[in-house]
């Protein structure tokens, strides 16, 4: 079993643009840093890697890596999701 991700890297911040850009949504999110994020966390939070992506090494040596550009794979969850109601 492997974990593994749509194609190209993004941050967090620009993963949630593309859902606020998807659901042609008013709200606006902006971005920070960690030590600023850190700075006004309530509570303690578990230290973070100055950069961490993942990537589908794994994925890559055994079948090779076929996933979908993360975007691509965003956008049809979307078109396909159905909340609950």
């Amino acid at each position: 079993m492997y974990h593994c991700t749509g194609a190209d890297v993004c941050t967090w911040c620009e993963f949630a643009e593309e859902i606020i850009r998807i659901y042609s949504s008013p709200c606006t999110g902006t971005p920070c840093t960690t030590e600023r994020f850190i700075a006004g966390a309530k509570k303690q939070i578990a230290p973070r890697p100055a950069y961490s992506a993942l990537e589908n090494a794994m994925l890559k040596a055994t079948i090779g890596n076929e996933m979908r550009d993360w975007k691509t794979a965003l956008a049809c969850f979307f078109e396909n999701y159905k909340p609950e109601e």
